[in-house]
């Protein structure tokens, strides 16, 4: 992919342009240029942060319907067992259905 026209990209918002100024949509002064390898990986490596971030948040997001479970099935070994593979099927069904937006997908070769 060929940086020459937009090479500068914000790291708050990804939003892309042609100077390293502040970003024209947000107004940040986090501008990194992506005609440099370290610095495309740098942000990937951000991209694979939030998503990293978000399915921990769904987990938590999930531990309720774990805890319903397993009171309704009783809190006996068995209850415990359904309620989390209950909670953990819930965190990644919500993982999938509401996934952290990429910011830098321009920034994969």
């Amino acid at each position: 992919m060929s940086f020459a026209v937009l090479p500068w990209a914000c790291l708050q918002c990804g939003t892309r342009a042609d100077t390293d100024a502040r970003c024209p949509s947000c107004a940040a002064d986090a501008m990194m240029d992506l005609r440099d390898p370290g610095v495309r990986a740098e942000l990937l490596k951000e991209d694979e942060e939030r998503r990293g971030k978000r399915r921990q948040v769904m987990i938590w997001v999930a531990l309720p319907a774990a805890i319903l479970t397993a009171t309704l099935l009783g809190l006996g070994v068995v209850g415990l067992f359904v309620g989390a593979a209950a909670g953990y099927g819930l965190s990644l069904a919500l993982a999938s259905m509401f996934p952290a937006p990429q910011l830098f997908p321009y920034a994969r070769d």
